[in-house]
């Protein structure tokens, strides 16, 4: 960052890494506390991060840093859209998506010197409706995983293969109707992805070839699943190695509407209720990202 003294506010989450984000505060205040006009906020629950980042953009910080998983980068991601404030993230969750693909290191100490290097890239951003998503948002297996995990006890990659293997068993599918392309189609599929960013997190890469600024989106299908796909399924999607083929297809566009009797659906991992009907598009270039 410049020498100039920037106006830096801090978003943490205290309960991300099982409390790990709150020990980042004294880090933070050594790091940045001497030479930038420094606000630390914690938030209490959901949705204090897009309150707590558009407060601070009114009171005219320049950047907002989200310290914590997924879910708080997507919230003060979604205050910052379309504006010239910029994203800061210390990842601090179970999964870190954005950070990951980003290149954003994991670990705090050398997170702040990504900051302090203050290389600026501006990014897309998806809508699923009025949602923003960063990474991805889907219906079908991955919103039921979500849901799931959300109220779990325990997180970690583990706990998300356990989930899928449990769902898949069950081959579960639902019908959809997709307008894609200046096309419709009537599909049965186990899931719909569509990614913004490569992954959802945990380096799982559910569209590997994913650019972040290409003013795209990476629409992806899963259908006919079972226990044995799933297993290739899971260690493709580890691997960076999934490709379009029988059971899974990626194409891309900048809007996709979709229509089904789903009630789930997920936003960069958390679960949001839905009436079935959905339309995602691609919101180009729209977030200053520090990476």
């Amino acid at each position: 960052m410049s020498n100039e003294k920037s106006k830096i506010a801090f978003i943490v989450n205290p309960i991300s890494g099982k409390g790990k984000a709150l020990h980042m505060v004294p880090l933070i205040e050594k790091a940045f506390g001497f030479s930038h006009d420094l606000r630390i906020n914690i938030t209490k629950g959901v949705g204090d991060g897009s309150v707590m980042a558009g407060q601070a953009i009114k009171e005219g910080f320049q950047i907002v840093i989200a310290v914590g998983g997924d879910g708080t980068v997507n919230e003060v991601g979604t205050a910052l859209v379309g504006t010239d404030a910029i994203l800061g993230i210390i990842p601090v969750g179970s999964g870190n998506g954005l950070a990951r693909h980003l290149k954003i290191p994991l670990n705090p100490s050398k997170a702040i010197e990504v900051l302090k290097a203050f290389h600026v890239t501006r990014i897309d951003t998806g809508y699923m409706n009025d949602r923003v998503f960063l990474n991805a948002a889907g219906v079908g297996l991955d919103a039921e995983v979500s849901r799931i995990f959300s109220t779990s006890a325990t997180r970690g990659w583990m706990r998300y293969v356990k989930i899928v293997m449990r769902l898949s068993i069950k081959q579960r599918e639902f019908d959809a109707r997709l307008h894609l392309n200046e096309n419709s189609e009537d599909v049965r599929i186990t899931m719909l992805t569509v990614a913004n960013s490569a992954q959802y997190g945990n380096n799982a890469k559910i569209a590997p070839m994913a650019d972040i600024c290409d003013g795209k989106l990476d629409i992806c299908t899963l259908v006919n699943m079972n226990f044995t796909r799933s297993f290739s399924f899971l260690t493709a999607l580890m691997t960076g190695k999934l490709v379009s083929g029988t059971h899974y297809v990626c194409v891309q566009s900048d809007r996709l509407e979709f229509e089904s009797t789903e009630e789930w659906a997920h936003v960069d991992g958390e679960p949001v209720k839905i009436d079935g009907s959905l339309i995602f598009t691609s919101n180009p270039r729209s977030l200053n990202v520090i990476c």
